[in-house]
């Protein structure tokens, strides 16, 4: 298991913290993310479900362009913060098993 995170008392695995995550991520792709980095590490199957999670506020990302550049620029920050927002968002929502 991984030493950042935990399980909790119901035996579901906590999120994991900002800073973990922030590390790994700038570790794995550097301060910028490209749209492919981003929908390949948020599980997007496509670029169009990515550009679309984005505009329905489901992903609160903010592309910049980067001239002579093909893909969308993202900063490693927002893409940690957009995953542990995910979490902590379907942490809300999961129900307590009725046993």
């Amino acid at each position: 298991m991984d030493s950042d995170v935990t399980p909790s008392v119901d035996g579901r695995r906590d999120a994991p913290s900002l800073q973990s995550v922030r590390l790994q991520l700038v570790q794995r792709y550097g301060l910028v993310m490209t749209s492919v980095e981003v929908r390949t590490t948020l599980k997007f199957n496509s670029a169009s479900a990515l550009s679309m999670a984005r505009k329905r506020g489901h992903l609160k990302l903010t592309a910049h362009r980067m001239r002579g550049r093909r893909h969308l620029i993202f900063y490693t920050e927002d893409v940690a913060q957009a995953i542990i927002d995910l979490f902590e968002r379907s942490a809300g929502t999961r129900s307590s098993p009725d046993f």
